[in-house]
Formats: C-alpha cells, structure tokens, sequence
C-alpha cells in the first residue's frame, strides 16, 4: 500500500538467493506490518539495518509477517532449518568413518582402483553433487515456482489427477510429488473449491500452502530429491562421456566441473523442471554420440531419452523435434543406412506412450 503522502511503504526489495530476502524502506514515523510472500517456517528470522532481531509470525495462514517499528529503514529476512548444521555433522562424521572401513576391509588398492574407474567416478561425483547441494540447499526456503511444480507433483501422485498439468508436462514434477508423498503425505489436506475446478495450478498452489502450513516446508525440501536424482544422471553422463572419448582425467575433471557448478548445484536442487530436461538432454546426445561413433544400438536408447526430455518440460520438444526431422535423415544419409529412419516411428511410438502414462485416458474436467 502507499502512505497518506503518496511516498510508498517499500522502497526497493532484493531476493539475494532463495531464503534470503531484503526490504528497503524510506524514513517514516509510523509502525507497519511487512508481508512477504515466501511460506512461512519456523526458520526464518529477521533483523533490522542494525542487526537487531525483529519479531516473525505467519501471515495470511502461509506468509511471512514482520512487524517493522517506527524509523526501520531496512529489514533482512533469512532461512535456516532448525538442526541441519548437527545433521551435517553427523553425515560428515559417517562418511570418514565408511571410507575408513571401506579401506580396511577391501584394500587401498582395490579402492583407488574402483575409484578411478568410470563408475566410480560417476558415484563420487554424484556423492559430491548431493553433498554440496543438499547442505546449501536446506538454508533455501520455498522458491516461488517450486510451489506450482510440487502442487502438478502431489495432484499427479495422490489425486492420480492431470488437470493441474494442462501447461506443463509433468513427468519431473512427478518424482517431486513422489518425493512429497512419502514425507508428508499422510498428513496433507487437498482442497477443493474453484481453483480445482478451473485448473488454476498457481491458485491451487496458494490453497495447498493455507490449508498445510505445518507441513509445506518439509514437503518442499522432499520434492526436492525428486530433482537431485536428475543432477545425478546429469554427473553420470558427463563423467562417462568424457571418459569414453577423452579418458580418465577428462573424466574426473567433468565430474568435478559439473557436480560443483554453480548453475547446476541450484537447478539440481530445487523441485523445478531445468534440471530434468537438461539430464534428459545431454543423455540422449551422449547415446547418439554413441551411436554414431561406437555402437549403432545406441540410437535407440537416445530416442527414448530425447522423449523422455519432452516430457519433463515444453523445451524437451526443440530437442526431440530437432532429433527427428534434422538429425535422423542427415545421418541416415552420412552413413548410407535407412534403418536408422525407423527410429522416427520408434519416437512417435514412445512418445504416445508415455502421453498415457502421464496423463492417463480419463478427460480430466
């Protein structure tokens, strides 16, 4: 709202990551209530330009609701889970303690042996990849978007209904659902009312936030698993690839590049959808790179992955498109092999298939 002069209440706002958040205010005399639209949890806390605390209730039934005395120019919002630091260094602890044994029992040897091969290096860069993330990630309150996505997820899952799906596919949302499901499904309410009925995922999300408030939080850290297992696949890919065509070093220097990217530890941690079709992606042109240069077979599996990439978000559609009508017929010409064009039906096929899969052939109204 604005002040009787006209001069608004919030000067500027500025989202440093997810569970971080500052309101700058101009000069004022009175009180006001501050609400911010991030779902409340008990781990949020605020302070003043000063570094004093400030009091945070929920707002609304969901949001953040800050009482900003007279003279406050300046509010700082962040999010830390209560208990994650002692669990991080538990984990930590734990693994030593498994490396230690795993020498022991094994032999340094074998181990370094495991460690440097393909596989193993897949699995040490998707241990790190999980690691780093996962530590960030639980200082990271609800971000916008994730409410959309875990709400098409848990509809998808518990409600075994697609409505909310209609401009989204929902093939990652599902794990994220799934992810949810086994936290807090038992315990969450899903509402009816008009948003259900009209489809509205953005209000139905708001509605799923009120009537589960206590649970929300939790639900959303869940669902994110569902996305870190494409961070994974995207390691694997990159670790394998690299090895196969370069050897080992550039097989461990993908790994590390990949699992500590910035871009890729924030996307893979989130329940939003960029980390599953970029997985699916980079999957299906390793298979093709595959296919083209070591095994004919390969092609298949990068027809089933180019598809699966459309059904994780809308922009999987450029690359399986682009599969299809650019890349089959130059490469069925390259290599004087029609057979390869029976790939395009194969994806056609597949692509129907899983269309049912995901949303079933009941109309959803």
């Amino acid at each position: 709202g604005e002040k009787d002069d006209g001069q608004p209440r919030v000067a500027s706002t500025w989202r440093e990551r997810p569970g971080r958040v500052r309101v700058d205010f101009p000069p004022r005399e009175e009180p006001a209530r501050l609400k911010v639209k991030e779902t409340y949890s008990r781990g949020w806390t605020a302070t003043n330009e000063e570094g004093d605390p400030l009091g945070v209730t929920v707002e609304d039934g969901a949001f953040i609701g800050v009482d900003v005395p007279p003279g406050t120019i300046q509010v700082r919002l962040e999010y830390e889970p209560l208990g994650w630091i002692p669990g991080l260094s538990l984990a930590g602890l734990g693994l030593i303690l498994f490396t230690l044994l795993l020498f022991k029992t094994i032999g340094r040897q074998k181990v370094v042996t495991t460690l440097l091969s393909p596989t193993g290096m897949a699995i040490l860069a998707c241990l790190l990849f999980m690691v780093v993330g996962r530590t960030a990630s639980r200082s990271w309150s609800s971000t916008f978007d994730e409410s959309y996505h875990l709400t098409r997820g848990l509809v998808r899952v518990v409600e075994k209904d697609s409505r909310m799906s209609y401009f989204h596919p929902p093939l990652q949302n599902i794990f994220q659902g799934a992810g949810a499901a086994l936290a807090k499904g038992h315990s969450m309410v899903y509402p009816g009312g008009s948003n259900w009925d009209i489809a509205s995922v953005g209000g139905y999300a708001s509605d799923i936030i009120a009537v589960n408030k206590q649970d929300y939080p939790e639900a959303v850290r869940a669902a994110r698993w569902g996305t870190v297992l494409f961070g994974c696949l995207l390691c694997l890919v990159a670790v394998r690839w690299a090895y196969t065509a370069a050897g080992p070093v550039a097989g461990g220097l993908a790994g590390l590049g990949v699992a500590l990217n910035p871009t890729v530890l924030a996307h893979g941690n989130l329940a939003t959808t960029d980390m599953g079709v970029t997985a699916l992606a980079m999957a299906g042109l390793y298979a093709l790179w595959l296919g083209v240069h070591r095994h004919r077979g390969a092609l298949g599996m990068a027809t089933l992955f180019f598809v699966l990439a459309a059904g994780a978000k809308f922009t999987g559609l450029i690359w399986l498109l682009s599969y299809l009508l650019l890349v089959l017929p130059v490469l069925a010409y390259h290599q004087r092999n029609r057979l390869v064009l029976l790939q395009a039906p194969a994806a056609v096929l597949l692509f129907l298939v899983m269309l049912v899969a995901l949303y079933g052939l009941e109309p959803q109204t």
